[in-house]
C-alpha cells in the first residue's frame, strides 16, 4: 500500500479488532470500530466501520457501514462469516440437508491452493444449471466453495424432507463463500463478500486485488444481509 508493505491476518484485521457499543435497544445493537494505532500497522488509513444486529420476526440482519474517515481513497473490502449448526433445531443428520439456491445456476468454483490463494485455473465444484447441492462433509475437503455473481439473491440450507433450515439474502454482495471444516463439522457458514481472499494470478498492490473498492474521503457505503430461520 503506497509501496509500503503491510502484514493482515487471514479475514482481515476487523476480526481481531476490540468494537465498542454504540447503540443498544429492544431489538438491535451497534457496534464501531475506528481507526488506530493498532490497525494502521496493517490497514494504514482513517476509517470507520459500524456493524448493526436487527432481530426481525423470523430472524435477524447484520449490516455493514464503512466510512473514510481520511483525506485519501480508501480501499476496502467487507464480509461475513456466520455459521450455522446443521442439523437445525431437529433430530436430522447433516447429508439430510441440500444448499438451496433460488434459481438455477451455472458456475465454476475456483481451487484453494497453497498458502490459501485462489485459482481459477483449478476447479472444485462445476454447477450447470442446478439449484441444489446436496450436503456433504467431502464437499469441503478443498475448503471453501467460492461463487461470483449468482443469479439468485438467496441461499438456504434446508432439509427437504421437512422444510427446517436458514435462509440467507445477500443481493447486496458479488461474492459468497459456503464453507464447514473438513473434520465432519456439525455446522455450516454461510459469508456474503465484495471482495476475497489473494488470487494465484494476483500481485501485491492491495488497490488491485479482485473486489476491491474505494470511498473518496468523507464517503461513506452500506451492506447488509439478512438470516431467516425457516
Amino acid at each position: 500500500i503506497g509501496g509500503e508493505w503491510y502484514s493482515m491476518n487471514r479475514h482481515g484485521f476487523a476480526k481481531a479488532s476490540q468494537f465498542t457499543l454504540v447503540e443498544e435497544g429492544k431489538d438491535r445493537l451497534a457496534y464501531c470500530l475506528t481507526a488506530s494505532e493498532e490497525t494502521e500497522k496493517r490497514y494504514p488509513f482513517q476509517f470507520a466501520l459500524t456493524v448493526a444486529y436487527t432481530l426481525t420476526e423470523d430472524g435477524y440482519e447484520t449490516a455493514f457501514t464503512v466510512e473514510n474517515t481520511g483525506d485519501k481513497p480508501m480501499p476496502y473490502a467487507i464480509g461475513g462469516h456466520p455459521g450455522f449448526n446443521i442439523p437445525v433445531d431437529e433430530q436430522a443428520a447433516f447429508e439430510d440437508y441440500v444448499i438451496r439456491f433460488e434459481k438455477e445456476e451455472t458456475q465454476r468454483c475456483p481451487g484453494i491452493v497453497g498458502d490459501k490463494l485462489l485459482d481459477y485455473s483449478q476447479i472444485t465444484l462445476e454447477l450447470e444449471g442446478e439449484r441444489e447441492i446436496p450436503l456433504r462433509h467431502q464437499l469441503f475437503a478443498r475448503d471453501a466453495l467460492i461463487f461470483e455473481n449468482l443469479n439468485s439473491h438467496t441461499v438456504a440450507l434446508v432439509n427437504p424432507a421437512t422444510g427446517k433450515g436458514v435462509e440467507m439474502e445477500f443481493s447486496q454482495f458479488p461474492l459468497l463463500g459456503i464453507w464447514s471444516a473438513q473434520n465432519n463439522g456439525p455446522y455450516v457458514c454461510l459469508e456474503p463478500w465484495t471482495g476475497c481472499g489473494t488470487l494465484a494470478t494476483e500481485g501485491d498492490v492491495f488497490e488491485q486485488k479482485k473486489g476491491m473498492r474505494s470511498l473518496a474521503p468523507s464517503g461513506k457505503e452500506s451492506y447488509a444481509f439478512t438470516i431467516r430461520f425457516l
